[in-house]
């Protein structure tokens, strides 16, 4: 009878799991088809044991609390299925039941994390599985087993609470990718750990979605809410940019510049301060075929000689700015032609902007609106990729002018990253005043808002400056969380001490965003769940990318079951984002990441700690 109940709910319960978070194994082969195993998992939703069970290829026993066993209808269905009990005030009750069913050649799902995660990163791997590996004999293998895209889902922390929430979509896609068995005496903490973030960066790559031209994720991303903000820009006027209305705009730029431009300049220089305009001249020229180059400037304190090198590398000839800096643009670095010449264009953003005929945006506003997304796509994006089959983005650093070049497959990963944690909520609306020409101020200015249904707000140049006058902007503007450089960011938190404890207390966090690791910003940090507090984010501007996130401590509401978990660590950098790993097998010693292309150096010396978060070592530079 046992087996039949069994046989019935493989039939009927796991097809509706596959289906509704659309499954799909990676390496399901590493799983050995007989002997023991310990299949060791991170843990993010309460059906995590659900998934595993229907992509593992062996059946699977999975070690509870005992007191989910004294629920009937759970207790029941646990039993069914062979779960194994344990008492957590009894631990070596525990792992001598645990290694013996190993020993007998089951296989037995342990999650060591020992909770689920409020973070989306995996926390620390509790050492009691190392001792179920040695205890269940010399043939047993660790088999470590990595559950990604599952955050988000209705069952996850996201939206800082496990229930009582709308689900955002009715299909979760969910890769669960199993790694290569380790020997028992192998199995360490450690090492389990990195097999898991390598096994995230694997599922990662796999996802066929960042395989998507640019073009076309930017034309899929702006037709999703098209009367929801995209950027908004406060100041003496505030302006509202719609998402429908603002790849209306792109596009209507993109026909003018597809004629104007000339055709074998692949790459056109932006150089404005940070805000809507370098955006959407941005997305104008990816669906133009071009390849927008984002260089560092600040009207107060220009600096040209800087931009000499990178501007020569590049071979830039044509250049998007204001006529307001025409003054300050004397003597723009043009790289001379063999006969000596310096030949370039400045273009004037606001004439380019009157220069699209009224009529024609209106035209386009309806098209987003009652286009099909593919006959949109078809239309304006796959003309585009066909051109230019890569095209992606450049940013100069305003540091030191590297230069970063990213393409299509790079800034889809990075934004599916940042959303694929605790690190930024669905929709959230992100205040920045960051420049486009760094890598946090690319990402969460640009590619979060157009790729994942954020809300980038900022404030026109002349309101920037006024700290005092910013509370106003959080509330009106419902701000979640704040990304803006260090220094500011401490300042920020200073001032929002005063603020009105309900503005205060939305604001979840203020990212201090740094592009060296280095900052005094994550020194000053003392973890707390406390709202409107300094959360050190690194962004490396060689790179291009977000490596790191932090946030308050997720365990306000929680319930008094669920241990303490820690978002932040003083003197830490945060933990990588989920989707991506890294070690300390760079040049002398020196950490290197990986995501969905190969190692990339960072020149930064430290180290990890068990619960993933990264410490800097002052003395890298």
């Amino acid at each position: 009878m046992t087996d039949l109940l069994r046989v019935f709910f493989r039939l009927t319960l796991l097809p509706v799991v596959r289906i509704v978070y659309r499954l799909r194994a990676l390496h399901p082969e590493r799983v050995p088809a007989a002997g023991g195993v310990l299949l060791v998992s991170n843990h993010v939703t309460y059906v995590d044991s659900f998934l595993l069970f229907a992509t593992c290829p062996r059946p699977v026993r999975f070690v509870v609390v005992s007191r989910f066993m004294k629920v009937k209808a759970v207790g029941w269905f646990l039993r069914l299925f062979g779960a194994i009990p344990i008492q957590p005030n009894r631990p070596r009750d525990a792992i001598r039941q645990t290694a013996e069913a190993v020993a007998a050649g089951h296989v037995v799902c342990i999650f060591p994390e020992g909770q689920l995660t409020r973070t989306g990163a995996v926390g620390e791997l509790k050492r009691g599985f190392e001792t179920i590996a040695r205890h269940a004999g010399p043939g047993a293998v660790v088999q470590p087993a990595c559950l990604h895209g599952l955050w988000g889902s209705i069952f996850s922390f996201e939206r800082d609470r496990y229930f009582r929430k709308r689900p955002r979509r009715l299909t979760v896609p969910v890769t669960v990718a199993f790694g290569d068995p380790m020997p028992a005496a192998e199995a360490t903490a450690g090492r389990v750990r990195e097999r898991l973030l390598h096994l995230s960066t694997e599922a990662t790559g796999s996802r066929g979605e960042f395989d998507t031209p640019l073009a076309e994720a930017v034309v899929r991303g702006l037709k999703r809410h098209p009367f929801a903000d995209l950027f908004v820009e406060t100041g003496r006027t505030r302006r509202r940019y719609r998402r429908g209305h603002s790849l209306a705009i792109a596009v209507c730029l993109a026909e003018r510049w597809r004629a104007a431009l000339p055709p074998g300049e692949e790459k056109i220089g932006v150089l404005l301060p940070s805000g809507a305009t370098p955006s959407l001249i941005a997305l104008g020229l990816i669906l133009a075929g071009k390849t927008p180059v984002f260089l560092p400037f600040d009207p107060r304190k220009p600096d040209l000689s800087l931009l000499a090198a990178p501007v020569a590398s590049l071979g830039l000839r044509t250049v998007f700015t204001s006529r307001v800096f025409a003054a300050l643009l004397e003597g723009f670095p043009w790289p001379a032609d063999e006969d000596g010449t310096k030949p370039g264009t400045i273009v004037d953003m606001a004439a380019e902007f009157a220069a699209v005929p009224l009529p024609k945006v209106v035209i386009e506003r309806f098209a987003v609106l009652l286009e099909p997304k593919f006959l949109a796509v078809r239309r304006l994006a796959r003309g585009t990729a066909a051109a230019n089959p890569a095209p992606g983005c450049v940013l100069v650093s305003p540091r030191d002018g590297a230069i970063a070049t990213l393409d299509g497959t790079s800034i889809l990963a990075n934004a599916a990253r940042m959303t694929g944690c605790n690190f930024i909520q669905h929709r959230q609306r992100l205040f920045t005043e960051l420049s486009q020409s760094t890598a946090g101020g690319l990402a969460l200015a640009l590619w979060l808002p157009v790729l994942r249904d954020a809300v980038a707000v900022g404030r026109s140049l002349s309101a920037r400056g006024d700290l005092d006058a910013l509370e106003t902007v959080v509330r009106e503007e419902k701000i979640a969380a704040l990304a803006v450089d260090p220094e500011t960011a401490v300042a920020i938190e200073a001032l929002a001490a005063d603020w009105h404890p309900e503005t205060r207390s939305r604001v979840r966090a203020i990212f201090a965003v740094d592009p060296t690791g280095l900052s005094p910003a994550p020194n000053r940090v003392e973890s707390g769940t406390q709202p409107c507090s300094v959360c050190p984010v690194w962004a490396p501007d060689s790179l291009g990318l977000v490596a790191t996130f932090s946030l308050a401590d997720p365990n306000a509401g929680a319930a008094s079951e669920h241990l303490p978990q820690f978002g932040r660590r003083p003197g830490s950098l945060g933990r990588l984002l989920p989707g991506l790993e890294g070690d300390f097998g760079g040049a002398d010693g020196t950490l290197r990441l990986r995501g969905t292309g190969g190692w990339m150096e960072t020149g930064l010396r430290g180290h990890f700690d068990p619960e993933g978060f990264l410490f800097p070592d002052p003395e890298t530079f």
